[in-house]
């Protein structure tokens, strides 16, 4: 077999691959033997169908897939061993490529068209100065970090009077016009009424200041605005019978609970962080301050990912890619329709992502940095655990989630979004060594508009937390 391979340009090339029968015979006789040996037809024994037989049978189809095989095993190690980097896949040279005959030759030539990776020197260096926006902690978010403690440990104790904010359980009872109790009307026992909910302040105004076990009157369908579902919920029918049911109703007052907030008292501080940790409201707003500070971190980090990403790209503006060669494989291989209609427009779309793509590529190689199934699988138990964190389950163990993690693993989209996760990862970590930082202080509401305005103008990645490294 002999490859040569001519260079159009910096990008774009033609390889020549000649076969010839001494490169695929061995081969093809070995596989028209073994099929003999199991090959069942009509007229012959198994194992003793005329080799003649098997060779009209089977020799064009054979031939041609061990010398398609053959061709693309030699062609992809040539390019390996010659440091050949391409972009895509080969393709067969339409204009050049001859007709070839499988059944009357035993020499072939394939003509292919290479689209070349660009030379790329594009490198980061301390003489970059990158800005990092970092996002100040105001009291007025640990004030409200604090008021959800207080209400996430609260809890409902029992009262002796219905205020605004309480939950009211009794025995609802439907009345008659004269107040006496209606026959074969409404009667439920353990209803909770919540007079905050009502939508009327004249019947808001009958609860509050009610005692345990006293006996009030209401009207449930002016409290709720004749409102059907919250109704029919209350009252435990269906929306078509909340009409029939306008009078008013008696309440027995049986439990009345008031939600309290927690203290911030010692007792809170050790529950939060075990005991003797935190003694003070001063030293909580403190923790509180750097715990909001690190969630930041992730969202200074994507900026800062994004930050030295259009860097990158400014320098390689100027860089070729084999532009057309790129839109044939995109068609040819179906990552486009096969329509030439909006091909130029979507490769214009994808056009800067490709060349990122192989800048990423570039530096990874650089570096040596190796994304590996142990990179990947602690990704996927780090999201597992964010999932179960969501959920209330923060002291869940790792092999509580294994069966989670293995799922994720084997889910080749999700596997797929971890790995892309874990590149981002290691190259902002990277990147941060690579660098000088111009740090700049803003208010979220300043970076929330920053991000908002280049979501709007530009195609971003999604919002992938990078690791949370300090700076």
């Amino acid at each position: 077999m002999n490859i040569t391979i001519h260079n159009i340009d910096s990008v774009n090339a033609k390889v020549t691959v000649a076969v010839t029968k001494e490169d695929y015979q061995t081969q093809v006789t070995k596989i028209l033997k073994d099929i003999r040996k199991t090959a069942v037809i009509d007229g012959f024994r198994k194992g003793n169908v005329p080799a003649s037989r098997i060779q009209a049978i089977y020799g064009k189809s054979v031939l041609i897939d061990e010398v398609n095989k053959l061709v693309s095993e030699k062609l992809r190690k040539y390019l390996v061993d010659n440091q050949i980097r391409i972009i895509g896949e080969p393709l067969l040279d339409k204009e050049e490529q001859k007709d070839l005959n499988f059944n009357s030759q035993e020499d072939f030539e394939f003509v292919f068209d290479l689209g070349l990776q660009p030379k790329m020197d594009i490198r980061l260096t301390k003489n970059d100065l990158v800005p990092y926006y970092r996002i100040n902690v105001s009291d007025e978010m640990v004030d409200a970090r604090i008021q959800n403690i207080a209400l996430g440990y609260g809890e409902y104790k029992k009262v002796e009077e219905i205020g605004k904010e309480d939950a009211a359980k009794g025995i609802l009872t439907e009345l008659n016009e004269d107040d006496t109790v209606k026959e074969g009307g409404i009667h439920k026992e353990n209803v909770y009424i919540f007079p905050k909910l009502s939508k009327d302040e004249e019947e808001t105004n009958k609860f509050l200041g009610v005692q345990l076990n006293q006996l009030m009157v209401f009207n449930p369908y002016k409290m709720y605005g004749g409102h059907e579902t919250e109704l029919s919920a209350l009252l435990e029918i269906s929306k078509d019978e909340v009409k029939n049911h306008r009078g008013d109703f008696s309440f027995l007052v049986t439990e009345i609970s008031r939600f309290e907030k927690a203290e911030l008292n010692q007792e809170l501080f050790d529950r939060l962080y075990g005991p003797g940790k935190i003694t003070s409201e001063e030293e909580l707003r403190d923790q509180l301050r750097l715990v909001i500070a690190s969630s930041f971190l992730y969202r200074s980090d994507l900026q800062f990912y994004y930050n030295v990403k259009q860097l990158l790209l400014k320098r390689a503006s100027d860089i070729l890619l084999p532009d057309e060669f790129i839109k044939r494989w995109l068609l040819e291989t179906g990552r486009k329709d096969n329509k030439d209609e909006g091909i130029d427009q979507y490769y214009q779309e994808i056009r800067e992502d490709l060349k990122y793509s192989l800048i990423v590529d570039q530096c990874l190689e650089e570096y040596d940095i190796v994304i590996n199934d142990s990179d990947i699988r602690q990704a996927a138990m780090d999201l597992a655990k964010g999932h179960a964190n969501n959920h209330g389950l923060s002291n869940i163990s790792d092999s509580a989630l294994q069966s989670s993690v293995d799922h994720m693993m084997e889910d080749e989209e999700t596997f797929q979004m971890l790995e892309e996760r874990v590149k981002v990862y290691k190259l902002i970590n990277l990147w941060k060594r690579l660098v000088t930082f111009d740090i700049k202080e803003i208010s979220e509401d300043e970076f929330n508009q920053m991000r908002d305005a280049i979501i709007s103008n530009s195609q971003e990645e999604p919002a992938i937390n990078p690791i949370n490294e300090t700076i």
